[in-house]
């Protein structure tokens, strides 16, 4: 494999933002040191802060201030270490196909993670959804890269909740403006992914006008902004 460089050792986090970022860029992950990377992730599986036994985030994570790919900060532990470990699971998939490495805790990590959504829905909760917006929009861009399976099929009807969160200015309560909008990228061929983004799109037309700031995050929103607008 290639040797730009994907890992950080000290951070789960950073990690799985350089593999979302080279994705999202559509580049070719040959150039990049991943089988290497991919080890270091399976051996986060069941760690100290691990979420439900899942892929868990650094000492260093646990002391930071850590957001999402599009730069919404997370606040609660709990969400933060669900949202990586989706992230985690997501970067592994994404990955799959660059590697002949066999992936275990994957699969183990995916079966449980299963049961615990299914568990969800039994109490009445609605299917491909789970807890926080924040937390759902991670499993939404867990299903959109392979993740879970047969549960993936659920993705469409999960999306279908974002309609009872619409704001009358093209944004969503509950559900971050930015990184939902990561999702439904990835997601634009259901139809209520369709949907959502004809409803989104002309405050993302009003937003790439004013969006301002010049770090990496700024940049990401404005890359996805035109991605949105352009579908």
């Amino acid at each position: 494999m290639g040797n730009k460089n994907l890992l950080d050792k000290n951070s789960l986090s950073v990690t799985v933002d350089k593999i979302n970022e080279v994705y999202f860029y559509g580049n070719d992950f040959s150039d990049y040191n991943v089988d290497e990377t991919v080890k270091w992730i399976l051996g986060r599986y069941n760690t100290e802060y691990s979420y439900r036994g899942s892929f868990g985030v650094t000492d260093k994570d646990m002391r930071s201030v850590l957001r999402t790919f599009t730069g919404e900060k997370l606040t609660s532990q709990a969400s933060m270490r669900h949202i990586h470990a989706e992230e985690a699971g997501r970067a592994l998939h994404i990955l799959k196909k660059y590697t002949a490495i066999k992936m275990p805790e994957l699969t183990e990590s995916d079966s449980n993670f299963v049961r615990i959504f299914l568990e969800w829905e039994n109490n009445g909760k609605h299917e491909g959804t789970f807890c926080c917006g924040q937390c759902t929009v991670s499993l939404w861009r867990n299903m959109a890269a392979g993740g879970y399976g047969r549960y993936a099929g659920k993705l469409n009807s999960g999306i279908s909740v974002l309609k009872k969160f619409r704001k009358g200015n093209g944004q969503w309560s509950r559900f971050p403006f930015y990184y939902t909008l990561s999702a439904l990228l990835e997601s634009a061929k259901l139809p209520n992914a369709a949907a959502e983004i004809g409803f989104a799109r002309d405050e993302c037309s009003k937003k790439l006008k004013n969006l301002r700031g010049k770090d990496k995050y700024a940049g990401r929103k404005n890359d996805l902004l035109k991605k949105i607008i352009d579908l």
